[in-house]
């Protein structure tokens, strides 16, 4: 593997957010990346499904280093509709990327921003 874990950190993967509904009523919502097969995560609300998110992408990576696995970049930057499966909707779309854009940075962006970003989508704001 000629790329160092940052590179991918830093690279714009599309994270979804959606809604499940149990047949109980019960809710809680899943959090994916959507280039990287089966990385995904769950939670009680949609932060907490981010933020374990972030583990499971951290795990992810390590894995597949460990395995000199190529790991999928993201072909482009356009925000295709998702295809929800039944039961769920998507609440939120959007590419988490690392302040300040550059591929060697490790730095995330706050989670408090996340937050923001995730509240704005929910209610519309701006």
């Amino acid at each position: 593997m000629s790329k160092p874990k940052e590179f991918y950190r830093a690279l714009p993967y599309m994270r979804r957010v959606r809604l499940e509904t149990e047949e109980s009523g019960e809710v809680y919502y899943v959090a994916y990346i959507e280039e990287l097969e089966g990385v995904q995560s769950d939670g009680d609300t949609p932060w907490e499904a981010l933020a374990n998110l972030r583990d499971a992408f951290e795990d992810y990576l390590s894995a597949m280093f460990e395995w000199g696995a190529e790991i999928p970049v993201p072909e482009a930057l356009e925000i295709g509709e998702p295809t929800p499966s039944p039961g769920s909707v998507v609440i939120a779309s959007f590419a988490e990327v690392p302040v300040g854009l550059s591929p060697v940075t490790t730095e995330w962006i706050d989670m408090e921003e996340e937050v923001s970003m995730v509240d704005n989508v929910l209610t519309g704001a701006a």
